[in-house]
Formats: C-alpha cells, sequence, structure tokens
C-alpha cells in the first residue's frame, strides 16, 4: 500500500466526488451509461455490468408445507385423564399405549398429517389440557429442492458480485473468486490482515471510515465506497456492509459485497481533463 497523501480536489470537484459517493450501485451505472453516450468516451470496461451485480438475488418460491408431526409437550396433571381420552379418540391406541404416551411426554402423536388436521388435534388436546406442538416435517424431495434452490442463489451471488467476509475488527476471513479478480492478488495475500492495511492512512483515519466500523459493532448496515491498493493495483469499490450474528445473537462477523465501480472513476477523470482543456 502507498502512503502517498490522498490528493486535494478542486471545490468543483469535490462536489462531483460527494453526489457521485452518495449514489446507488444501479444510479452509478446509469451515470456511467450517460457519461459515454453524451460525452463520446469510454471506460477501459463497461461499467454498466456493475448494474446485474447490485440487482437483488430472487428468492426460490417456497412450497407450501402440508405435513406436520403433531406432538403432545406437556400435560396437566389435573387433566390428565382427559388427555388420555382425546389421545386414544385421535390415534385409535388402547387405553394403556394412550397412558404410557401422555405419561412420556414430550412424546410424538402422529407424523406427517396435513396442517388441517394437525391443528384439529392441537385444538382437541389443548382443550383437554395438554400442551402440543406442531413441527414442520420437510421431506426429502423438498430438502433436495431447497438444497438446489440455495445453491443456485449462492452461484448467482458469486458470479455477479465480489464478496468477502471480514471479523468485527476488520480482519479478512474469506473472499470469493470475484473479488479476488477484482483485486488481482491470491486468498493468501488477504487471509488474516486487516482491511485497513490496503487503504491509505488518511482515508483509514478518516471519521467515515471509523463510523462505518462503528456502525456495524452496533448491527447497522452500512454502504460506501474505498479506494484500494492491491500490490499498488488501485480499486474503487462500492460495498455494502452487513453484521451477522452467531447463534448467541451477537454480532461475530461482517459480510461485504463489493462492486467493482474503477471505471467510473477513470470517467470523471476523463471528464475534469475535458472541462479544464
Amino acid at each position: 500500500m502507498s502512503d502517498t497523501a490522498v490528493k486535494e480536489l478542486a471545490p468543483k470537484l469535490e462536489g462531483i466526488y460527494k453526489e457521485v459517493t452518495g449514489l446507488t450501485v444501479l444510479e452509478l451505472a446509469e451515470l456511467v451509461k450517460a457519461m459515454e453516450s453524451r460525452l463520446g468516451i469510454s471506460a477501459a470496461a463497461p461499467a454498466a455490468a456493475a448494474a446485474g451485480a447490485g440487482a437483488a438475488v430472487a428468492a426460490a418460491p417456497v412450497e407450501e408445507k402440508t405435513s406436520f408431526d403433531v406432538i403432545l409437550k406437556e400435560v396437566d396433571p389435573a387433566k390428565k385423564i382427559g388427555v388420555i381420552k382425546e389421545v386414544r379418540a385421535v390415534t385409535n391406541l388402547g387405553l394403556a399405549e394412550a397412558k404410557t404416551l401422555v405419561e412420556s411426554a414430550p412424546k410424538t402423536i402422529k407424523e406427517s398429517v396435513p396442517k388441517a388436521e394437525a391443528e384439529d388435534l392441537k385444538k382437541k388436546i389443548e382443550a383437554a389440557g395438554g400442551k402440543v406442538e406442531q413441527r414442520l416435517k420437510v421431506h426429502q424431495d423438498q430438502a433436495s429442492k431447497l438444497k438446489i434452490s440455495l445453491e443456485n442463489n449462492v452461484d448467482a451471488i458469486n458470479n455477479s458480485v465480489g464478496v468477502v467476509e471480514y471479523k468485527m475488527h476488520g480482519e479478512f476471513i474469506s473472499a470469493n473468486e470475484k473479488y479476488l479478480r477484482i483485486a488481482g492478488i491470491t486468498i493468501g495475500q488477504f487471509t488474516g490482515k486487516l482491511q485497513s492495511m490496503f487503504m491509505m492512512k488518511e482515508r483509514v483515519n478518516s471519521n467515515e471510515f471509523q463510523s462505518l466500523w462503528s456502525d456495524l459493532g452496533k448491527g447497522k448496515t452500512r454502504s460506501i465506497i474505498n479506494q484500494y491498493f492491491f500490490d499498488e493495483n488501485e480499486r474503487w469499490l462500492y460495498e455494502i456492509y452487513t453484521p451477522v450474528k452467531n447463534e448467541k445473537g451477537e454480532y461475530y462477523k461482517v459480510i461485504t459485497f463489493a462492486h467493482d465501480i474503477t471505471d467510473l472513476s477513470s470517467i470523471l477523470n476523463k471528464y475534469s481533463l475535458m472541462q479544464s482543456n
């Protein structure tokens, strides 16, 4: 990373910069197209491709789940006899079997029944004095379809946008192939290093960058434009940061979606030169 001081912008260009950093990815892509068309200039690679990456990946349609297990969770001791009678009625069990089932709660009463039947069983047994849980039954074919759908969604994301995982203090955990291609370096050059190692010191010490990680620690999602130097390879990235909770409900990592807008920076530089001539 270079330690060269950040170049001061003329007031007019500073205004343009602030306007640009406030745009969404789709708005940035639209701006690129307009400038290429109206000014007759083009970037090294079409920046509009980032627009596709910014589009949300459509959620896979979820099939209606109609199969449930009905589970007797607990029984009011004062109403045990009534619950036993109701269990016998809905299961056709004998008295001894029904009594054993009730006294063994939590225990499954029926498996893989339609939603309407599960709700009816719950209503009847709870009226008799039991507490019932309806547990969704995910069948093998449904689980397989869900797995394929999730894998396809992940593939779509990985093909269209750079994805990085950080620890809560900004240390790299992992990056997908798209991000590595943008940066032009290997995963080994990332892992275990701090994000700030690839940035200008002035940027790292700025209020904007410091507030980014402060907000992430509070669970806020943030978007920002950052300048990086990967082995002297300068890249400008529009990034969306989202903190992630663990099973204890604590924020333990940050997932970042990164769009390469370096070509937009190139167009703005060309526009600046045209204006100065």
